[in-house]
């Protein structure tokens, strides 16, 4: 089964060093790596699965944490609203 993720990663504030955003994959690993300081930056990967794979979002403060750790929960959201 393929599947595309599309949505974005996303750093509001202007303080601090950007966010970093990670699509992996159980059976392939890192999908796709991206970074956003004061910006919002698509995030658009298409992988085949199987039953059993599990993909991970993992998003993280880069070397410094100033105004990058409030809301990392809310920083990736799909495009639109909708589950790809």
């Amino acid at each position: 089964c393929s599947v595309k993720i599309d949505g974005k990663l996303s750093h509001p504030s202007t303080a601090g060093d950007g966010v970093r955003g990670r699509i992996v994959s159980s059976s392939k690993g890192i999908l796709g790596e991206w970074t956003a300081k004061s910006k919002s930056t698509d995030t658009i990967v298409s992988t085949d699965v199987s039953a059993g794979d599990t993909i991970d979002f993992i998003t993280d403060c880069q070397s410094d944490h100033n105004s990058d750790s409030k809301g990392l929960r809310k920083m990736w959201k799909p495009d639109d609203g909708r589950r790809s």
